[in-house]
C-alpha cells in the first residue's frame, strides 16, 4: 500500500518513541559476576528487539482516532499510468457522533460520469439518524474501471486504501460493511463483492454481471440485492452485447450467479404489489440471501419512487444482513 503523508506519520509515530535499552557492568565485578551480567544483558537485548517487534507491529496498525462529524474528505496516493495520483473520498458522518457508537458502514459508488457528492444529500436523513457512516469515493475520470471504461486505476486497490484508513476510525464497524452502486458504480459493487471479503451484503442497481466475471469461489458469503429495469437499454434485461462495450449475463441469470455462489435454494418468483418481478433465493451459507427486482417499464434511470422508495429498498434490505 502507497502511504500518504498522513499515514506515514503514523507508521513512524510511536518507533520515535520507543527507549534505548543499555546494559553495563561494574569493572569491580568478579568473573562469575560479569559472567552473569553478559547473560541478564543478552536476555535484555532480546527482551528489547521482541518489544521493538512488538511496536513495530503496533505502528503497522496506526494509532485510533475519533470519527469526525460532517462531511470529511480525505485523500490517498496510488499509482496509475506510472504516476502518482491523489485519489479522494468523502465519509459522511452525522452531525452529532456518538463516541461510544460504533456505526455501520455504507461505501456508496457513483456512475459513470457521477460525482460523489450527490449521495450526501440522498443519504442525509439516514446518515443524521445514525443509521450508517456513508463513505462515498470518487473514480477516476468519473467512472470506474471495469475494462471498458477511460479510467486505468486499479479500483479495487483504492478500496483496500480506503479500507485501511477506516480501520483508524475507533467509531466505525469495517468487519460488517455494505456497499451499494448505480449502473457502473453497480459494476464496481459486483466486483468487489466477488475479489474482496469487505462487504457482507451489497446492493447492484441498473447494472448485472459481465461475462468476463462470475461469483465462484467467495472469500466469505455476500448478500445481495439487485433492482434492474426490465426496458433498460444499457444494461439489457435480457442480457448480452451493451453500448458500453460490456458484454452482460441477463440480470435474472445474474442473479442465480449469485445464488449459486451462495450456496443458496433454488428461487422462487412472484410478482411484487407494484406489479414488477421478485426472484428471491434464500437458505444460503451464513444467513446470505439473494434478491432480485425486475422493475417493468423501468429503463436505465430507476424512479426514486421504485417498491415505494428506492433508498428505503436498498437500506432495508443492506440493514437487515
Amino acid at each position: 500500500m502507497l502511504l500518504t503523508p498522513r499515514l506515514l506519520l503514523r507508521t513512524l509515530g510511536l518507533s520515535l518513541l520507543l527507549p534505548i535499552l543499555a546494559c553495563t557492568s561494574s569493572p569491580n565485578d568478579d568473573d562469575d559476576s560479569a559472567a552473569d551480567d553478559d547473560d541478564a544483558a543478552a536476555d535484555d537485548d532480546d527482551a528489547a528487539a521482541d518489544d521493538d517487534d512488538a511496536a513495530s507491529d503496533d505502528d503497522d496498525s496506526g494509532p485510533l482516532q475519533d470519527l469526525p462529524s460532517g462531511v470529511t474528505e480525505l485523500w490517498v496516493e496510488q499509482e496509475v499510468d506510472d504516476q502518482l495520483i491523489a485519489r479522494s473520498f468523502l465519509i459522511h458522518a452525522s452531525p452529532t457522533v456518538d463516541l461510544t457508537t460504533e456505526y455501520q458502514v455504507l461505501f456508496a459508488f457513483h456512475g459513470n460520469g457521477g460525482q460523489p457528492g450527490g449521495f450526501v444529500g440522498m443519504f442525509q436523513e439516514l446518515v443524521a439518524s445514525g443509521n450508517f457512516v456513508g463513505v462515498y469515493p470518487e473514480g477516476l475520470s468519473a467512472s470506474w474501471n471495469l475494462g471498458q471504461e477511460q479510467s486505468n486505476a486499479d479500483d479495487v486497490a483504492f478500496v483496500d486504501q480506503i479500507v485501511d484508513e477506516l480501520s483508524s476510525y475507533t467509531q466505525l464497524d469495517v468487519d460488517n460493511m455494505v456497499a451499494m452502486g448505480s449502473s457502473n458504480g453497480a459494476g464496481m459493487v459486483h466486483r468487489l463483492g466477488i475479489r474482496t471479503g469487505h462487504f457482507r451484503a451489497i446492493a447492484a442497481l441498473s447494472t448485472a454481471l459481465t461475462q468476463l466475471e462470475q461469483p465462484k469461489t467467495l472469500s466469505r458469503s455476500v448478500s445481495v440485492l439487485q433492482v434492474h429495469g426490465v426496458d433498460d437499454p444499457v444494461c439489457p434485461y435480457e442480457g448480452g452485447p451493451s453500448p458500453t462495450g460490456h458484454t452482460f449475463y441477463s440480470a435474472e441469470a445474474s442473479a442465480a450467479l449469485w445464488a449459486e455462489a451462495n450456496d443458496c435454494d433454488q428461487g422462487s418468483e412472484t410478482t411484487s404489489p407494484s406489479g414488477n418481478i421478485v426472484v428471491e433465493f434464500g437458505n444460503c451459507t451464513e444467513n446470505a440471501k439473494v434478491h432480485h427486482y425486475g422493475i417493468e417499464a423501468a429503463g436505465h434511470g430507476l424512479p426514486p419512487d421504485t417498491e415505494g422508495g428506492l433508498i428505503d429498498l436498498v437500506w432495508s434490505f443492506l440493514r437487515t444482513e
